[in-house]
Parts: C-alpha cells; sequence; structure tokens
C-alpha cells in the first residue's frame, strides 16, 4: 500500500494531469495521510485530461477573472483555459519554444505569464489574444510571477539572478540580488506589502 500510494502524499486538488486512473484506495489512503476524512478525500480528486497536446505538461495554474482556471503548458507552448465543468481551450503561444511556467491573475482583467525559453513576460485576455514583452537582459529565464501590492506584475528571474517587476503597460524594472547565483523560483506578494520569494540554493528571502 505504502509503495502504490507514494508521492500521492502531496495532493490536495489535481485538476489538470494527464490521462490516468488513481486507485480509489491509494486516494483515500494519502487523504488519511493528510488528516483529512477518508469519504471526504476520496471524492476530492477530478482529473481531467488535456486530448489536444499529449506533451503538454501543465505546470502552474490560476483562478481567472472569467470564473474559469488558467494554466501554462510548458512543452506544448501553449495557454489553457479550463472551465470548472472541465471544458478545455487552448491558446498558442506566439514565440516557439517558450517555456512558459508561472501565471496569475492580473489588475487589468487579464493574465499574465513568465516564458522561462524565450526571456519573455506574457500576457493573455480572456479571449485568448496574447501580447509579449521581452526583457532586457538575454538568458534571465523567468520563471514564476505574482501580482504585487502596487498593481505591478512581480516575477523571478532564474537565470538572471535577479527580480523582475513589469507593469500593465509593459514597463520592465528590474532588481539584482544580492547573493550570486541564487536562482530565485517562487514568488508571493506578503501581508507587510513586500514581496517575498524562494532561492532553493539558499531558502527564503
Amino acid at each position: 500500500m505504502q509503495n502504490r500510494c507514494q508521492g500521492l502524499r502531496r495532493l490536495v486538488i489535481v485538476l489538470l494531469a494527464k490521462a490516468q486512473t488513481i486507485p480509489t484506495v491509494c486516494a483515500v489512503a494519502a487523504g488519511v495521510a493528510l488528516g483529512w476524512p477518508a469519504g471526504a478525500f476520496a471524492q476530492a480528486i477530478t482529473e481531467f485530461s488535456i486530448s489536444t497536446t499529449v506533451t503538454s505538461n501543465p505546470f502552474s495554474i490560476t483562478a481567472g477573472p472569467d470564473g474559469a482556471l488558467w494554466f501554462t503548458e510548458r512543452f506544448a507552448n501553449k495557454i489553457g483555459r479550463i472551465d470548472t465543468m472541465g471544458n478545455i481551450t487552448e491558446f498558442a503561444i506566439p514565440s516557439i519554444e517558450s517555456l512558459p511556467i508561472g501565471i496569475t491573475a492580473g489588475p487589468d482583467g487579464a493574465l499574465w505569464f513568465a516564458e522561462s525559453g524565450f526571456n519573455r513576460v506574457g500576457r493573455i485576455d480572456i479571449s485568448g489574444n496574447i501580447t509579449e514583452f521581452g526583457l532586457p537582459h538575454v538568458g534571465s529565464s523567468p520563471s514564476f510571477i505574482t501580482l504585487g501590492p502596487d498593481n505591478a506584475l512581480w516575477f523571478t528571474e532564474f537565470a538572471g539572478n535577479r527580480i523582475g517587476r513589469i507593469t500593465t503597460a509593459g514597463v520592465i524594472t528590474e532588481f539584482a540580488i544580492p547573493t550570486a547565483n541564487s536562482q530565485p523560483r517562487g514568488i508571493t506578494a506578503g501581508p507587510d506589502n513586500a514581496l517575498w520569494f524562494t532561492r532553493p540554493s539558499y531558502g527564503l528571502q
């Protein structure tokens, strides 16, 4: 049982995945390990297949202003949208091999995402129209992105060792991280009106 359920303990709600079946017994066991009532957890996981793209690799997901969920498809080079009924729509990113990772809702009613492979930050409105903004430094590898308390979008530059800021008008500012090669990843707004981010090699900043 332990081997069959290995890795499921980190699951809370799986919204997007390749088509597969999770044995009910494993779902229940994982839920019990998390302290959830077995009966409630058995009904908590629903999976939706992205049938139009076999190698999609859905990566990050966020709630959109339209009541749907929007997600990045890292290998498919697309932004996906799924409504709460499970209907999926995909939108191709103009730049090839952009490798989108992080995505977040912006204050302008659009979704903003980081293109780690093509060194850009993208914007997609709820109609699927995409605009891309190039970063000042080549090879910065923008990774994750979040809405800041100033209504700008803040993002990590994994290879560039910087934190970036982009306004809804597309104006970009970058801030160097004092520690060299810190490889910043996740980022979020804190209750102190600052941005907090993780550095896998050095911890929280």
